[in-house]
């Protein structure tokens, strides 16, 4: 087993390195790197408080971060890489497993061609002893080693986009099976699953959450955006899936990051024949900003049906991620609207100052006789006057928090290209709310954590304002 020790606790670095062959060790802080002898590789991240190993004494392989090229002096010593950013890190992370994971794999293909033919040879040793153990295996070595050059050089021309590589698993994913109805969606799956496509590993303690609102203009995209974002940034993996409800996540994030090249959603590749869905370039399929997984309505979505069919491989395909927001339409729930609500694992409405949110007091109470699991309130655009936890308990549902009235920031954000969340004073605003609905999650974001947090954001984004 190939051990690794970082300083760099980042999911989407590390998701290409399945656990039965590679033990990854993290720390939470700076370390000092000591007992080189114990590993295969070192991924650090370079600070003023670290100082390189002795070039002349490194026999591991050493990954190093230096985004702010802290790194001065001449490393001779081919074993220690220094990267600028987490993009090329990445990559040679990826090359570096395929590497060792498929030299591994041609091992033990030796070896055990190794036993076979040994055992070929000594029955045959008495009638031809011109075959020797050595010319019965050098062909099987050779095509190992062609194998894995051959996956190196796939691998070195796959395209990142966003900084996120394709993810590799070695396990059946999804981790919950389809039903048996569903053999169409099954064999998709698996057609996308042996593709570089969407992979991923399952995270047991996913929590797919629909957010909604009956009614409109409430802020639930906002919302969503800067709550993904903020997720993100500390570390719990998020990807933010749209409903039915047209191209408004596309037209926002547009703003922020450019569409990647011939972009699909993944109802139109879920709609490929087969062949094409091998075929796929994944920078065709993966829209990454700020780290999160956006995955809005494609321009030809409206032309299908959002059946049971599509949505059980839809919803199991992101269960990789340690939170999933649904961005849910406003308004009286459609077929298919009502349909995703199977999926969710809680429905968060958002509401606000209007007291019209009562006329949907039974519907929604309809509602929760059907979904049969948690719905919670969240207050939006708090002010004053505002009397959230009368109208929450009008409701007669839980009120998680309230966030703060943002509509003058919300308005000067329309012309800027970046998050409402990257101005320093909404972060200020929203970031013990957004503390308070983690904890909701059961997701704890620390003091220590807040205050990296703003740091890291400050140093990096830079926050506007």
């Amino acid at each position: 087993m190939k051990r690794i020790y970082t300083s760099i606790n980042n999911a989407d670095l590390f998701a290409a390195l399945d656990n039965k062959t590679f033990d990854i060790n993290y720390v939470e802080k700076d370390f000092q790197i000591e007992h080189l002898e114990d590993y295969d590789l070192i991924v650090v991240l370079m600070t003023p408080s670290i100082n390189l190993p002795d070039v002349d004494r490194v026999k591991c392989d050493i990954f190093v971060l230096d985004e702010n090229k802290l790194v001065k002096q001449e490393l001779p010593n081919s074993n220690i890489k220094v990267f600028p950013d987490m993009s090329a890190l990445k990559k040679d992370i990826l090359l570096w497993t395929l590497t060792n994971k498929n030299i591994k794999k041609s091992k033990e293909i030796a070896s055990e061609h190794l036993i076979n033919d040994t055992a070929v040879n000594q029955n045959k040793i008495k009638t031809d002893s011109s075959v020797t153990l050595q010319e019965t295996n050098t062909p099987i070595l050779e095509d190992s080693r062609n194998e894995v050059d051959k996956m190196m050089e796939e691998s070195i021309n796959l395209e990142e986009v966003n900084s996120s590589p394709p993810l590799i698993i070695e396990e059946e994913y999804p981790s919950n099976e389809l039903p048996a109805d569903y053999e169409e969606a099954k064999n998709k799956v698996n057609i996308m699953r042996n593709s570089y496509v969407f992979k991923g590993k399952a995270y047991p303690n996913n929590q797919t959450i629909g957010v909604w609102s009956p009614l409109s203009r409430i802020g639930v995209t906002t919302f969503i955006i800067n709550y993904a974002i903020f997720l993100q940034e500390n570390k719990i993996q998020t990807a933010v899936i749209e409903g039915m409800k047209g191209k408004y996540l596309q037209h926002i994030i547009e703003r922020y990051e450019e569409k990647p090249i011939n972009y699909k959603s993944f109802m139109e590749v879920f709609h490929l024949e087969d062949k094409d869905i091998l075929n796929m370039d994944i920078s065709q399929i993966h829209w990454y900003y700020k780290g999160v997984l956006w995955l809005p309505i494609g321009d030809n979505d409206k032309n299908y049906i959002w059946d049971e069919n599509f949505l059980n491989v839809y919803f199991h395909f992101f269960r990789y991620h340690d939170v999933v927001l649904v961005d849910l339409p406003n308004g009286e729930m459609q077929q298919e609207t009502l349909a995703t609500l199977k999926h969710m694992d809680e429905l968060w409405i958002v509401i606000d100052n209007s007291i019209d949110i009562l006329l949907w007091k039974s519907y929604i109470q309809n509602i929760q006789k059907d979904f049969d699991r948690p719905i919670k309130l969240l207050f939006n655009r708090k002010m004053s006057f505002s009397k959230a936890e009368c109208l929450a308990k009008e409701l007669d549902f839980p009120l998680i928090t309230t966030l703060p009235d943002l509509t003058e920031e919300h308005f000067k954000n329309q012309l800027e290209t970046h998050a409402l969340i990257e101005n320093t004073m909404v972060f200020n605003k929203l970031l013990d709310p957004f503390r308070i609905i983690t904890k909701e999650l059961g997701l704890e974001i620390s003091q220590s954590r807040k205050l990296m947090m703003m740091n890291y954001l400050r140093k990096l984004i830079p926050l506007k304002g």
